[in-house]
């Protein structure tokens, strides 16, 4: 489990490779997490784009045009 700055770090090491990028394609490799995943995850992510990537304790939020 990483830990607090190491997810931060991860945070800001994203965002110049992922901010305003469009979302091309969508591969769910680990179906198993705390949440189910939609499995219609792949249409709504389609052509999204990446306004912001931040944090909320040790998860990562990928903020688009449809929500987070």
């Amino acid at each position: 489990m990483p830990e607090l700055p190491e997810v931060e770090t991860v945070v800001h090491g994203l965002q110049p490779y992922l901010t305003q990028k469009i979302i091309q394609n969508v591969i769910v490799r680990c179906e198993q997490l705390r949440w189910p995943i939609s499995s219609n995850l792949k249409r709504i992510l389609k052509q999204q784009r990446v306004n912001d990537i931040s944090r909320r304790g040790k998860y990562l939020l990928i903020h688009v045009d449809s929500g987070t």
